[in-house]
């Protein structure tokens, strides 16, 4: 065979050896699913990135490159980077990109570094992290043949999501896998949030929102992708990562903690717009945006609303001073001379539910559209941006100047809360508000377990008057109605539609 291969190259001196060498160049090798190969990057070396001496974190793999991009910001944030990989049909998964943190400045010799710049620590810092091997068991992982979405839709819904947590290779993954429209279902892309597993308990409450933020980054990517190839996308995405950086870092430097409540008595004493405030509260979810000039009056404000919200929403608030407002947040305080003019009504239809904003130097409540306008809304405004790219003009939006509504009804329920807070000391409106939110909770159990009944045995016809129904059978009003249906679109999303508008409850 190898004499028949020679004569048919016309020369008689290629020997088996340099045959063998030919052929491992040119043949390709398809590696299983579950294995990837060590990728080198551009850089020779990762900085502050503690290299393992295994095989594992070899760099002198040449099988395929990357670059990467140091941009994102190192302090008090527990992301360690993103990476960008593409399924190729030759060598499986292959990471493009991968954005890590920037190289930390120290401090000059002889200077002692502030507070604010240290590194917040938890139990585990100390365990070597590293980035490579955590990019290769992301990209293997997360990209696996057969499982990419075929589904032509631009919309981040329909964007599948995945979340590892590997504690022996001491690494939180959480990845979202798409793939170019037109292209194949074969032609598979992922991109991934790289954390360490000493951050776990900083990082796993923070999943659920990264997946949101990175789910519409990925549905601008793949017009990017699609239309050039991606090269001119690299830094739009890299300023977005580097948004959901700072959103991050910002819960970790000024989290919402409770606080006592001695300071509150002055807010709940202006009984009217108080019962404003809560009551839109919690007919949106618990968004709520204080704005203000005194950063103390603000975090008053935010101290006394997150006792009526959970541990987890908690868990994404922070107070103020902020100058920015951030979408996907609970509960936020800003602080600004230019009032609610410093919160844009794009960044308002972005997050996932409509916000409350309280502006206290003009005594004002304002509200966003209901929760079912709200997301019909929002949905329409990324798709209208992702037509922009497409087209390769700047997005113009016109918004509805009745994107925000003032609130002018109160909740008869939070009246008569008020009044008892306000009969009491102050050392017992904890345990009053418990007992509130509980029972608001049930209400709101039962309200969802009766529309589910009536869904099932009425007709579509009778779907309409659903909500004359639910407040018939709990005795409500439509104020009290729709903070009970807030509830309850939390845990069984799309009710609130179904009630409102008679759609059907998937």
């Amino acid at each position: 065979i190898y004499l028949l291969i020679g004569s048919l190259c016309g020369s008689s001196q290629i020997s088996v050896s340099s045959l063998i060498a030919i052929g491992r160049r040119t043949a390709p090798k398809r590696f299983p699913c579950i294995f990837l190969p060590d990728f080198p990057s551009v850089e020779k070396t990762i900085p502050y990135v503690t290299m393992d001496t295994s095989p594992k974190c070899n760099l002198e793999c040449s099988r395929s490159c990357f670059e990467t991009i140091s941009i994102l910001p190192c302090e008090n944030n527990p992301i360690e980077g993103f990476v960008l990989a593409k399924w190729d049909h030759i060598v499986g998964p292959r990471p493009l990109y991968l954005w890590k943190q920037k190289k930390r400045v120290d401090p000059p010799s002889g200077t002692k570094p502030k507070t604010s710049s240290k590194r917040i620590k938890t139990p585990g810092d100390d365990k070597p992290f590293c980035l490579l091997s955590a990019l290769n068991y992301a990209v293997g992982h997360s990209l696996v043949a057969g499982t990419y979405i075929s589904d032509d839709s631009l919309l981040e819904g329909l964007i599948q999501d995945k979340f590892f947590v590997v504690e022996d290779a001491n690494l939180l993954c959480s990845a979202v896998i798409f793939h170019i429209p037109g292209v194949g279902p074969s032609e598979g892309f992922s991109l991934s949030l790289l954390a360490s597993y000493s951050s776990y308990s900083r990082v796993i409450k923070l999943i659920h929102f990264c997946g949101k933020w990175l789910k519409r980054i990925a549905a601008k990517l793949r017009i990017y992708l699609l239309k050039a190839g991606g090269d001119d996308a690299i830094d739009v995405i890299g300023n977005q990562l580097i948004s959901l950086c700072r959103a991050v870092i910002k819960l970790q430097t000024n989290p919402l903690i409770k606080g006592p409540l001695d300071d509150c008595m002055s807010v709940i004493a202006e009984t009217e717009f108080f019962e404003f405030v809560l009551t839109s509260h919690l007919q949106t979810c618990g968004h709520t945006v204080v704005v203000g000039k005194n950063i103390s009056a603000v975090n008053t404000m935010l101290n006394l609303l997150s006792r009526f919200m959970t541990n987890d929403d908690l868990f994404l608030s922070h107070y103020a001073p902020a100058n920015t407002y951030t979408p996907g947040f609970s509960l936020q305080g800003v602080s600004s001379v230019d009032g609610i003019k410093a919160i844009s009504a794009l960044d308002l239809l972005s997050a996932q539910y409509p916000t409350t904003i309280v502006d206290l130097d003009h005594v004002r409540v304002r509200q966003g559209l209901p929760i079912h306008a709200h997301q019909r809304a929002r949905n329409e405004t990324l798709l209208y941006e992702l037509y922009s790219l497409w087209k390769g003009v700047p997005p113009a939006f016109r918004v509805m100047e009745s994107i925000l509504l003032p609130t002018t009804q109160r909740s008869a329920w939070i009246g008569k809360l008020v009044k008892d807070l306000l009969k009491m000391p102050v050392s017992h409106w904890d345990h009053v508000i418990i007992l509130f939110m509980r029972q608001l909770l049930y209400k709101s159990s039962s309200l969802v377990e009766c529309v589910k009944a009536a869904v099932k045995n009425c007709a579509a016809t009778d779907k309409k008057n659903l909500m004359k129904q639910a407040r018939s059978l709990l005795q409500v009003d439509e104020v009290d109605l729709r903070i009970l249906l807030a509830f309850g679109e939390k845990f069984n999303p799309g009710i609130f539609g179904t009630v409102y508008n008679g759609v059907d409850w998937k």
